[in-house]
């Protein structure tokens, strides 16, 4: 006679635990610490790279422009390749080109610069004298808090104040930093006629590098497309701008302001950085013009014109040119903006735009940096994540 099962036994439900594999535990927990120390990796990893950038700032700001400048030049000198004309010839007609343009630019605004410079304190004292009647208040209380001063001054009455210099003067420091900026443009000529040569060397080497064809096609196919896109982004970005510059110096032209040309360039220049950028242009063309006219209404036109203009080109040109998938989160432009100023200081504003621009395009297209794309990104899209 067989042995009767208990029905307790017998009517038992299997559950998740009856399936479970003895390892299917210790597999999740190594899972979780591979994700934990993949994290960390990345937060160290990240620091690394922000403390090289601030301390090596020196020797990367002449890499990073040779970089960008390589990137924006590199179209016209595959143009110039596809009219048979060689790379090293090209880019070399090419480079020349633009130092002969940047020359000519530099020469013809450097005496309007330095004249504005000049006269930035009579503007100032001029403004002051404008808009007296709004700083009484400011100068009654000036005048308490001196009074206060000299009654709890604790200095001797026959004890002299002794005022030394130690530091020298902001022309004599310029002086001093011309051999260092002019190795440093050596350095970006030199470096960018290399980069513009070159042509696909390096990416030649990352397809030896890569292990199988499948893999082959896959980096070929990626970087060119980042190279393109951001190559794209720089000349139309700077073109851009140009045209900006352009339209600024002719309604400063028609206004009657004095060198427009070097507001055309200021507000050029200054588009490359996203949002400050423009406000300084506002801030520095209200300055010039209510010291330049006497009339309220003509001197605040000057900037009131380069808002309209401003404006038209942030919200119309660009987005109809680039199109507004590389739109981003303005938050995150922000703190852009912030870390690269702090790192590199006023360059680093200059550099914070295109730097972005490439940013996004590269985690836009690497499909494991897609992840980051649709964080700061306004519009993201899809495209990018299987190439």
């Amino acid at each position: 006679m067989d042995p009767k099962v208990p029905a307790s036994s017998a009517d038992a439900k299997p559950t998740l635990e009856t399936f479970a594999t003895p390892a299917a535990a210790p597999a999740r927990r190594d899972s979780a610490r591979l994700r934990h120390l993949t994290r960390a990796t990345i937060g160290i990893l990240t620091l690394a790279i922000l403390y090289t950038c601030y301390f090596t700032q020196e020797a990367l700001l002449p890499v990073v422009l040779a970089f960008l400048l390589a990137l924006l030049l590199s179209p016209l000198v595959s143009f110039l390749e596809r009219l048979y004309l060689p790379r090293v010839a090209g880019g070399l007609i090419v480079l020349l080109v633009l130092i002969c343009g940047f020359g000519a630019g530099v020469y013809g605004l450097a005496q309007p610069a330095r004249t504005w410079v000049k006269n930035i304190p009579e503007e100032v004292h001029t403004l002051q004298q404008r808009f007296e009647f709004l700083s009484g208040p400011f100068h009654q209380a000036q005048k308490v808090r001196e009074k206060i001063e000299t009654m709890t001054s604790s200095q001797p009455a026959g004890s002299a104040m002794v005022v030394s210099s130690g530091k020298p003067g902001v022309f004599v420091g310029a002086l001093s930093s011309v051999p260092h900026v002019l190795g440093d443009i050596g350095v970006i000529i030199v470096l960018t006629y290399f980069l513009l040569s070159t042509g696909d060397n390096f990416l030649r080497r990352m397809v030896s590098i890569a292990p199988g064809l499948r893999e082959k096609k896959f980096v070929v196919g990626m970087a060119r497309d980042i190279q393109v896109e951001i190559s794209r982004y720089l000349l139309t970005i700077g073109a851009i701008n140009f045209g900006l510059g352009c339209a600024t110096a002719t309604a400063m032209a028609l206004l009657g302001l004095s060198n427009p040309l070097l507001w055309g360039a200021v507000a050029a220049l200054f588009n490359f950085v996203p949002y400050v950028g423009p406000l300084a242009t506002i801030a520095a063309l209200a300055l010039a013009g209510l010291s330049s006219f006497d009339s309220l209404g003509h001197a605040l036109a000057v900037p009131g014109v380069f808002l309209l203009l401003a404006i038209c080109e942030g919200q119309f040109i660009t987005p109809y040119i680039v199109g507004r998938r590389l739109e981003v989160n303005p938050a995150f432009v922000f703190l852009w903006l912030l870390l690269w100023g702090s790192l590199w200081g006023l360059i680093g504003l200059l550099l914070a735009g295109p730097l972005l621009a490439c940013f996004s395009i590269v985690c836009q297209y690497v499909p494991s940096l897609h992840w980051i794309f649709v964080m700061i990104s306004n519009t993201a899209t899809e495209k990018g994540a299987e190439v």
